[in-house]
């Protein structure tokens, strides 16, 4: 990551990424605030992960849709794979900031 004030390369730290859940991010050097340019392909991979991840709690869903025992488990198996989903997209976020341009803010 590098700040557009003053040139600075520095790591987008798990602490960093998890303080700027909106991405305005704060320079370490200068302390000057900027957002990540987003390209087209951030956003598209974003909302295919976003469908993948809609696509596994359907399926979940649809697969415990009976009257029998794994019935009990619907809820607690969405959640947990919407969970392990959630976990593993802010790693491909992360990773994916860390390479992006940056703007002023």
């Amino acid at each position: 990551m590098q700040c557009p004030s003053c040139n600075t390369q520095f790591e987008l730290t798990w602490r960093r990424y998890l303080q700027a859940p909106t991405g305005r991010h704060r320079c370490p050097a200068c302390k000057a605030t900027f957002r990540l340019a987003r390209s087209l392909r951030y956003w598209l991979l974003t909302l295919a992960f976003a469908a993948l991840v809609l696509g596994g709690v359907v399926g979940v869903a649809h697969a415990t849709d009976c009257d029998c025992a794994a019935a009990a488990w619907k809820w607690p198996a969405t959640a947990g794979l919407m969970l392990l989903l959630s976990a593993l997209y802010m790693v491909l976020d992360r990773h994916l900031e860390n390479r992006m341009g940056s703007r002023p803010v």
